[in-house]
């Protein structure tokens, strides 16, 4: 009988760790949302075109509310943050010659380039409510009396994102 006690001990020693007498657990939710808004879009209405400049003239600028300036025209979401980077390249290039170029970069939330600010790559703004915003690129290039000849073109890419 001891032998059958020890027995039934030793098995609900064993067990007990396995028995259940009472459950205690505990549970949560998380709101999955999501917000769908209108994409970025990026439009120029021309290119930056110095025209032809003699040898020797010296600085020649196109100020960024000049006609001959470019626009870039962002539409979006209204009222959203965005990052505007862009990148301008230092010389255009004809051949191996080079010719030094500075932009003059400004933006507004209103199409109006007269109260336009100043904008370097990499800044945020915001959409206006209308859900535009426009970019204005103007520049300077300096033609020296020994400036080689020719056509001399470089790339201003401008990026913008949510």
């Amino acid at each position: 009988m001891k032998r059958i006690l020890f027995l039934l001990a030793a098995v609900v020693f064993v067990t007990a760790p396995f028995l259940s007498f009472a459950q205690n657990s505990a549970s949560e939710n998380a709101l999955v949302s999501a917000r769908v808004i209108s994409s970025l879009s990026i439009a120029k209405n021309k290119d930056l075109d110095f025209g032809k400049v003699a040898q020797g003239v010296g600085a020649v600028a196109i100020a960024p509310d000049n006609t001959k300036a470019v626009k870039f025209t962002i539409t979006g979401e209204p009222s959203e943050s965005i990052k505007v980077t862009f990148t301008s390249p230092a010389n255009l290039v004809s051949g191996s010659n080079t010719l030094p170029f500075t932009s003059n970069v400004k933006a507004n939330t209103a199409d109006v380039v007269a109260s336009a600010a100043a904008l370097t790559s990499g800044s945020n703004m915001d959409l206006g409510s209308d859900g535009k915003a426009y970019v204005y690129l103007g520049g300077s290039i300096n033609v020296g009396a020994t400036q080689p000849r020719g056509s001399y073109t470089g790339t201003f890419a401008i990026n913008v994102e949510y």
